[in-house]
């Protein structure tokens, strides 16, 4: 194993994907294996370099499972992703609903009294019948 197959993995586990093939260079010229060619595969530009890092990592290790796995991902059509090999976090839970408030009533300069639209949007966010409904009791008589 690689001594820098930990430290590769970790900078693909926090997505730092630059910090990985820097590494990865180094490892490649110092002492590959399988896992550093399947970790070259996680930060691979594009399919074909992918394709070519899986090999390599099957041609060192031919059991090596991961290398299997992401193979077969490949061949599907569905690609390689640099995913953490650690679970992600659980989504946060959704924001609670935001309540209407109506901007304050407007009231006329010269008499005073509140606007006719402010009353009405005022029974309606506060839940009250308008105006110009019905009552229950008044739709009986």
């Amino acid at each position: 194993m690689s001594k820098f197959n930990s430290q590769i993995q970790s900078a693909i586990d926090t997505f730092d994907a630059d910090k990985a093939r820097v590494l990865l260079r180094e490892a490649l010229q110092d002492s590959p294996d399988a896992e550093t060619y399947y970790l070259a595969s996680l930060v691979a530009i594009n399919a074909q370099q992918q394709r070519k890092f899986l090999d390599k990592a099957l041609e060192l290790d031919p059991f090596h499972p991961a290398a299997h796995a992401a193979l077969e991902q490949l061949d599907s059509g569905k690609g390689l992703s640099a995913a953490p090999s650690t679970p992600a976090e659980p989504p946060a839970a959704p924001a609670p609903p935001v309540a209407v408030v109506a901007p304050p009533p407007r009231t006329c300069t010269t008499t005073g009294s509140v606007h006719y639209r402010d009353r009405r949007n005022q029974q309606r966010t506060q839940g009250l019948p308008l105006a110009h409904r019905p009552q229950a009791h008044d739709a009986a008589s």
